[in-house]
């Protein structure tokens, strides 16, 4: 087997991204609006300082996973 590549969403993506999150969202009966899709993929490449990120997992060029992760600010440092 070939090894596990992660890295982060690169706008390419885009699909690779919506396909298994809309997965997930359908195994909890749950959906979102189309504003929310965008507004998300848009959120994902924002600079802010607390805008989400997140890491596409890939073997033999096909993504396997991904995560979504929340920047936050740390606590107990100013």
């Amino acid at each position: 087997m070939s090894a596990t590549i992660v890295r982060p969403f690169e706008q390419a993506d885009h699909s690779e991204w919506r396909r298994p999150w809309t997965a997930y969202l359908n195994f909890y009966k749950a959906t979102v609006s189309e504003e929310v899709y965008e507004t998300t993929w848009r959120r994902l490449f924002s600079d802010g300082e607390f805008e989400p990120k997140g890491l596409l997992a890939i073997i033999d060029e096909k993504p396997i996973g991904l995560v979504h992760y929340p920047i936050t600010a740390a606590a107990g440092r100013l």
